[in-house]
C-alpha cells in the first residue's frame, strides 16, 4: 500500500520548516495576536479612534513579517527551499 503523499501547493511547509524556532514562536505568541488586534481594530471601526493602539499593533505585526521575509530569503539564496 502506498504511502498518500499531501500536496504543498504553495510551498508553505517548506517555509515554515526554514524559520529558526524563535521566529516560529515569535510569529505564533506575538504576530498573530498583533494580527487579531489589528483586525479588530479595522472591523469595530476603531482604527483611527486608538492611533497609538493602531500604528503599535500594525509595527508589531509588521516586524514579524519582515523577520519571516528575511529568514526565507536568506533560504532561498542559499538554495534550501
Amino acid at each position: 500500500m502506498t504511502a498518500t503523499k499531501h500536496t504543498d501547493i504553495f510551498g508553505y511547509r517548506r517555509m515554515w520548516a526554514v524559520l529558526p524556532k524563535w521566529v516560529q514562536a515569535y510569529t505564533l505568541f506575538v504576530g498573530m495576536p498583533a494580527w487579531v488586534m489589528f483586525a479588530f481594530l479595522i472591523f469595530s471601526g476603531r482604527v483611527f479612534d486608538n492611533e497609538t493602539l493602531t500604528m503599535l499593533v500594525f509595527g508589531v505585526f509588521g516586524s514579524a513579517a519582515v523577520i519571516q521575509t528575511f529568514f526565507v530569503a536568506k533560504a532561498t539564496w542559499r538554495g534550501e527551499l
